[in-house]
């Protein structure tokens, strides 16, 4: 039982390092100029396009489907409704801009929950949860694309909401295209002798994801908005997950 809990411990520090390596060999790739400036939107292309969708088909067509899985499906449903009505009130009490009212329901309510999270996930708990994680991304895009640029055109003063554009940027996201596929292929074909394939091109989401945020990531001029982060932080990292957990427990 001693072993199993080194194990264990061993693979989840080494999660973890994994996550840090990659952010900071990203950082240091960036500022030695080693790369060049546009480098992260290759990976990110590779990502989106590839990586994200494999991991939909390694996953997706093993999992087993019950009413359990409503709640993580839920879930980002929950954060957003009720981040919105956190930030709604913070902007009346605190009269920031109709700009920043809408910056602060995006970042706080939702997530990256693939390029950091899948890491994450993995990290915590185990591979095979990434399959509810997939669920739950899934549904963090759908809320992005839609409600998410809605209110990021309305608080842009520069720009007019058109239902063609959101429509389009939800039917042809590739990881949404890949899980819808994941779902449905399997039905007719067998495509069990391509686990091996989705397994190789999903395992390269991790590195590459958190290396690409490593490539963008800048810590300049962030102390001015220290109020702003501090509220969206407080939200997304305590208040959220609390309102989850108490959610569940009911």
């Amino acid at each position: 039982m001693a072993f199993s809990f080194i194990n264990i411990f061993a693979l989840i520090m080494a999660n973890f390092i994994l996550i840090g390596l990659c952010i900071i060999a990203g950082i240091l790739f960036r500022k030695s100029k080693t790369l060049p400036k546009d480098a992260h939107k290759g990976i990110n292309a590779w990502i989106i396009y590839i990586a994200l969708p494999a991991t939909s088909f390694k996953y997706l067509p093993h999992i087993s489907w019950s009413n359990e899985l409503l709640f993580p499906a839920l879930a980002p449903i929950c954060v957003w409704l009720l981040g919105w009505l956190f930030v709604t009130l913070y902007a009346k009490f605190s009269k920031i801009s109709r700009a920043t009212s809408g910056g602060l329901k995006l970042v706080s309510s939702l997530s990256n929950t693939s390029f950091i999270g899948f890491p994450l996930i993995i990290a915590y708990f185990s591979e095979q949860e990434i399959a509810t994680a997939i669920i739950c991304d899934q549904i963090t895009f759908t809320l992005l694309s839609t409600i998410g640029i809605i209110v990021a055109i309305r608080s842009s003063q520069q720009q007019k909401l058109s239902a063609k554009l959101v429509l389009k940027k939800v039917l042809t996201f590739p990881p949404l295209l890949g899980c819808i596929l994941a779902l449905v292929l399997p039905r007719y074909l067998n495509l069990s002798s391509l686990d091996i394939l989705f397994d190789k091109l999903s395992a390269t989401v991790g590195p590459l994801a958190l290396f690409s945020i490593g490539l963008q990531l800048k810590f300049g001029g962030w102390f001015s908005e220290i109020k702003h982060i501090s509220f969206a932080l407080c939200y997304k990292l305590i208040l959220a997950p609390l309102s989850i957990l108490i959610i569940a427990l009911l």
